[in-house]
């Protein structure tokens, strides 16, 4: 009788053990996944508009006249299905202008510069976070919130000055160059065009933590850039990993296998 029991609780476990291995085969083949695999690298290009001091203009007069060109590149590494790492270099122009008395006309001041800013950008694939299968997805939804570090030239003149003012008097603040800290957030919404190229369009602010991107330090606290940008990014394997070998695919099991390396692109 005690053999029995015994023979039965040994059988269980094999039965617990066996069961074991095809219920969670994503986390076995999750740690096959190499430093080599699932890198992208993006190329961007987009509108800017700055908001800050010297900024009072409505929305749609910002959109007409106060959007300056924006481009930047990027590369990123998928730690796993919908977490991953980028690097982000982005460069733009700035323009902006200021109504008396924080009216929009008629403008007292104008602003111009130059910006570029360098970031680390955690992401999130919010489809993939939520989503039961992964094979073969199309659309993701990627949400970001990084920091970085920035550089710029900027600096604003009163619209009454005249030329010869400008070289002779002090009523101008020429352009100088400052740095700080930057936060960027936004979200991508990316389209899988082929199995190794996506395009993408994004939408961000990137928030300065102080009040000297346009050399008017009052009123606002941070100065802030909202991009709007399209792009496109090119999949890629550092090295070709060559694994153990691995069971045969079948109907249980070959979506996981699709993620894991796949990388889903």
């Amino acid at each position: 009788m005690y053999h029995k029991k015994s023979r039965r609780r040994f059988l269980l476990l094999m039965l617990i053990v066996f069961s074991s291995s095809w219920l969670f085969p994503q986390s076995f083949l999750e740690n096959e996944t190499q430093f080599a695999d699932c890198w992208g690298f993006s190329l961007y290009v987009g509108k800017t508009q700055y908001y800050g001091d010297v900024s009072h203009d409505d929305k749609w007069e910002k959109l007409r006249a106060e959007a300056k060109l924006s481009a930047g590149i990027a590369i990123s590494k998928k730690v796993n299905s919908y977490f991953s790492l980028r690097a982000d270099l982005f460069l733009s122009r700035l323009r902006s202008k200021k109504g008396a008395n924080n009216k929009a006309f008629p403008v007292e001041y104008y602003l111009a510069g130059e910006y570029m800013d360098f970031s680390i950008l955690p992401s999130i694939d919010i489809v993939d976070l939520v989503s039961l299968n992964h094979a073969d997805k199309k659309f993701s939804a990627i949400y970001y919130l990084g920091i970085g570090y920035a550089i710029w030239n900027s600096g604003y003149q009163h619209a009454n000055t005249t030329p010869s003012e400008q070289s002779a008097s002090g009523n101008v603040d020429a352009k100088t160059f400052n740095s700080g800290i930057v936060i960027p957030m936004g979200l991508t919404l990316d389209y899988r065009v082929s199995h190794k190229f996506s395009v993408f369009i994004d939408g961000q602010m990137r928030t300065i933590t102080n009040d000297k991107l346009d050399n008017w330090v009052d009123g606002w606290k941070f100065d802030q850039l909202f991009v709007g940008s399209i792009g496109m990014q090119y999949h890629f394997n550092i090295a070709r990993y060559v694994g153990p070998k691995l069971v045969k695919q079948s109907k249980r099991n070959k979506d996981y296998m699709k993620v894991i390396y796949g990388c889903r692109f």
